[in-house]
């Protein structure tokens, strides 16, 4: 507020001084405008309200003094800083005129006019800058609750993220517990009696060669068994190819949305077993620089990344709602996508009439 009024201030007084000055300036006006000048740095240099209301009530007698001693236009200056010192009072803004208006019937006929027009004029600049700095400091507090909010917020997803960390690692935990009981249930009776079997044969085997072959025979049916059992645990262990590349680029995309805020959902349809680890790396890595492009050059709020395995292609569409490019130049991140495509056979197809969009075909083999 202070910045407007001080403007204001220098204009009314601008205004006397340029009224007076047809006749010779008295030393006391120039002594007058000094102190006026004084009383009012000091009351925006000190912010105590004591201070404040004690230069307020001294100016407003100086302007007074000055109207009935020096000269009568002096009283000019006196509604802006009534209406200044009474605002501190009061939010209400009909006394705040009253108070501006009440001097006019004192004041001269000549200036009553011009005094009555000053005195509106204040008053509105007054409640104007008043509505506007309420209006501002609701605005710092709103921001000051979001931003409290934003940090209880992120503290919360970082308390879930490392609940998230901890229940990964309980999940291996128990993992590697039932791994270690089936190896210990199933592989580790077999390789157990497959040894008894064999220590049995050894003893046997100088004094009943038919009953150690057997025995032996026996370790043998034991051991393959436990192999079958080894193999068939590690095939149940082993993820599939199609799962490890959905889920790491559903990983990937989930990152990208956590750190961004940028809605993006993720569709896939067909056999997508048929994609094999090279071209699901390509895909995760195409993928990931059309978001990051999407987030740069687009504005987007949304974005659907889309796979389908058709009957000879792969077709991978990242479309996002952003405002698109008609003419766009191929940077170093198209160029990558482009090369990386092409390594397999692959193309990349860019549109850039609604919103943008980057289409990945790859051939089936």
């Amino acid at each position: 507020m202070e910045k407007w009024l001080i403007v204001f201030k220098a204009v009314i007084l601008g205004f006397i001084i340029i009224w007076l000055f047809d006749s010779q300036l008295r030393s006391e006006s120039l002594l007058f405008f000094l102190l006026y000048i004084s009383c009012n740095l000091t009351i925006y240099l000190f912010q105590k309200r004591p201070v404040i209301h004690i230069m307020s009530m001294m100016t407003i007698m100086l302007i007074i003094i000055g109207h009935l001693f020096i000269e009568q236009i002096f009283i000019l200056l006196l509604p802006l800083n009534l209406c200044e010192w009474i605002i501190k009072w009061t939010e209400r803004y009909f006394p705040l005129l009253l108070s501006a208006i009440a001097p006019l019937i004192f004041i001269e006929r000549d200036l009553q006019l011009l005094y009555g027009f000053i005195s509106v004029i204040s008053m509105v600049q007054i409640a104007l800058i008043d509505q506007y700095l309420k209006k501002e400091a609701a605005w710092v507090e709103k921001e000051d609750e979001m931003r409290e909010t934003n940090d209880r917020l992120t503290k919360s997803l970082l308390e879930n993220a490392e609940f998230n960390k901890q229940l990964e690692y309980t999940i291996k935990l128990e993992e590697r517990n039932r791994i270690s009981q089936e190896i210990h249930d199933q592989i580790g009776h077999n390789m157990a009696g497959a040894l008894i079997q064999m220590e049995a044969a050894k003893r046997l085997v100088d004094k009943d060669q038919t009953k150690a072959k057997e025995l032996l025979q026996n370790a043998i049916h034991i051991s393959s068994d436990g192999i079958d059992s080894i193999r068939f645990t590690l095939k149940n262990l082993k993820p599939k190819t199609e799962q490890i590349g959905v889920q790491r680029l559903k990983l990937m995309i989930d990152d990208f949305v956590v750190k961004h805020g940028v809605t993006t959902h993720f569709l896939y349809k067909g056999s997508i077993d048929l994609i094999s680890p090279i071209q699901w790396k390509i895909i995760i890595e195409n993928v990931k620089e059309s978001l990051t492009n999407a987030l740069k050059y687009s504005g987007a709020t949304k974005i659907h990344v889309d796979i389908a395995v058709l009957n000879k292609l792969i077709k991978v569409v990242v479309k996002d709602n952003g405002s698109g490019s008609k003419k766009f130049t191929k940077g170093l991140g198209i160029s990558g996508m482009e090369e990386r495509a092409a390594t397999v056979n692959g193309k990349v197809i860019i549109d850039g009439q609604d919103g943008f969009s980057v289409t990945l075909l790859l051939p089936i083999k």
